[in-house]
């Protein structure tokens, strides 16, 4: 497990969604959607604060380090 903040898990998952729009062929399935790469708030915008607990699969986020860890594990 990685800890890591919001920001930098959020710039990593652009990443991932940009590759994923790069190589999406229409007709196989839905096109790619940021949000669903990416922590955002209630408004659509990205989160600033806080951290996020990854394994690579599984990504879970907290207001503080303790916090995410704690989610992750639960």
């Amino acid at each position: 497990m990685q800890i890591i903040t919001v920001q930098e898990f959020n710039h990593q998952a652009r990443g991932k969604y940009n590759k994923a729009v790069s190589e999406f062929e229409f007709g196989e399935g839905g096109f790619p959607y940021l949000p669903m790469y990416t922590f955002n708030l209630q408004n659509g915008e990205e989160m600033t604060n806080g951290f996020v607990a990854t394994d690579g699969r599984k990504h879970c986020y907290g207001t503080n380090k303790k916090q995410a860890t704690s989610s992750f594990n639960s």
